[in-house]
């Protein structure tokens, strides 16, 4: 609802913006964690690759920015269940 409500009132379209959002885009170029701007598809990727934990991936992928998401999220809360879950599904598509 906030999201919506943020697009109501600032017309993004009529800016030039385009904000990928994680529950409309289920593409890997889709931002996750906004704090570090980490991606479905470097999250993936980093899973594949060993990473098991929201820091392992922070450190494998050398974006480490957290405590930003108030202001960077779209959503204006923190990112950690959807990084969670995203590293989750990942483990369990193999």
């Amino acid at each position: 609802m906030r999201l919506f409500l943020l697009f109501k009132i600032f017309d993004f379209q009529n800016y030039g913006f385009e904000i990928s959002t994680l529950f409309k885009d289920r593409s890997d170029s889709v931002p996750i964690c906004y704090c570090s701007n980490l991606t479905r598809g470097e999250i993936t990727d980093a899973v594949k690759n060993g990473c098991k934990t929201i820091d392992d991936v922070q450190n494998y992928t050398n974006k480490d920015i957290t405590g930003m998401c108030e202001e960077r999220n779209p959503l204006g809360k923190c990112c950690r269940n959807v990084f969670l879950r995203t590293i989750s599904d990942s483990l369990n598509k193999d």
